[in-house]
């Protein structure tokens, strides 16, 4: 199920990236010929995770140690962007990234060698 959600939150930045940017305050510009660009490589990346939790099933805890680690860097990269007094999209985007980061370290906690 992981890997599924995953792989589905990877296709919109790919299909729709000024849609994805403008629900969670991503600036894009459409005059800029590479400005879909970084929003289509999260979705890339986003796909190929979800494929390899779907897929890799021996290599699964792998694939959701990636997982935590993107989502972690998601965090701090939209926590540092954060500015006060402006829209809140960015802010929702960024407890979306740091409620995956928790749910990802249940998930290798509870998978953890000797885990009951």
């Amino acid at each position: 199920m992981l890997g599924v959600s995953t792989i589905a939150f990877g296709i919109g930045p790919l299909i729709a990236p000024r849609l994805f940017c403008r629900l969670f305050g991503v600036p894009y510009q459409a005059d800029k010929s590479g400005a879909a660009m970084p929003i289509r490589a999260v979705g890339w990346r986003d796909l190929v995770n979800g494929i390899g939790l779907l897929l890799d099933t021996e290599h699964a805890r792998s694939w959701l140690w990636l997982r935590f680690a993107f989502d972690a860097g998601d965090v701090v990269t939209t926590l540092s962007s954060l500015r006060p007094k402006e829209d809140l999209k960015p802010a929702r985007l960024a407890a979306l990234a740091a409620s995956a980061t928790v749910f990802d370290a249940v998930l290798l906690l509870l998978t953890a060698e000797g885990a009951s």
